[in-house]
């Protein structure tokens, strides 16, 4: 127990700090809230070891939300253009149906052709991924789920070449990229399936896929069908025997 001493007044007694045990000199727990914990709740306080809100926390909640913005935009841009078209779709209409202000529409994408030529970009990897390439049934099989579940609206990279006239550069490159990636793809297919390398075999089953793109848009998908069967003969006839 700590020694009392009298104090000067009567009848107070003071507690000097060398009377006090060790124990009840340990500092208690700070009720005030920690600010490092309050700006990121992920932080962890051990003793005095804090871990502080960090610049990568900051830079991945940034990149979030800039990623997720881009999709919202984008995907709102592709229904818009496939649907009404290129011309018909101003900026207002495309601002309002993404939902996001336009300060931040023309922030991450400058203008509509640019907006356009990423909207291929994007379809184009996306068709690439849902398409398989390893035979001619299967090729026109993706076709058909693809004409199924995106709509049968014909090919938009040729709807956005003839409504531009290919006068918009950035907008061309993207249609001649799909254009050239599709017929090697199937240029690799006929080579695999028939054991030789063919242009004219390739272009007569890229002109069938193409045409029945399009042929789907007022005979449905029934017609990928009957394209399929066609090109599967050509492979079968150019096929060694």
């Amino acid at each position: 127990m700590a020694a009392e001493r009298q104090g000067p007044h009567r009848g107070a007694r003071l507690l000097f700090a060398t009377d006090i045990s060790p124990a009840a000199r340990r500092p208690t727990a700070d009720p005030r809230p920690d600010p490092d914990l309050a700006l990121n709740p992920n932080a962890t306080k051990q003793g005095a070891s804090i871990r502080p809100l960090q610049l990568t926390d900051v830079k991945r909640s940034f990149y979030t939300s800039a990623m997720d913005i881009d999709k919202q935009l984008l995907s709102a841009a592709e229904r818009l253009f496939d649907r009404d078209g290129f011309n018909a779709t101003g900026m207002g209409r495309l601002v309002r149906e993404s939902k996001l202000s336009s300060r931040t529409v023309y922030k991450h994408i400058g203008n509509k052709n640019a907006l356009m030529a990423r909207v291929l970009a994007a379809r184009q990897q996306r068709f690439f991924e849902q398409t398989d390439f390893t035979s001619t049934t299967t090729l026109f099989a993706s076709l058909r789920n693809w004409s199924a579940t995106e709509g049968a609206r014909g090919c938009l990279f040729f709807r956005a070449l003839a409504e531009t006239g290919g006068d918009i550069r950035d907008i061309a490159d993207e249609v001649t990229a799909y254009h050239r990636m599709l017929r090697a793809r199937i240029a690799d297919l006929v080579a695999r399936e028939t054991g030789t390398v063919d242009d004219d075999l390739t272009d007569q089953i890229l002109a069938l896929f193409e045409g029945a793109t399009a042929a789907a848009t007022y005979r449905g998908t029934a017609v990928i069908d009957a394209a399929s069967a066609c090109a599967q003969q050509l492979i079968a006839a150019g096929a060694p025997q």
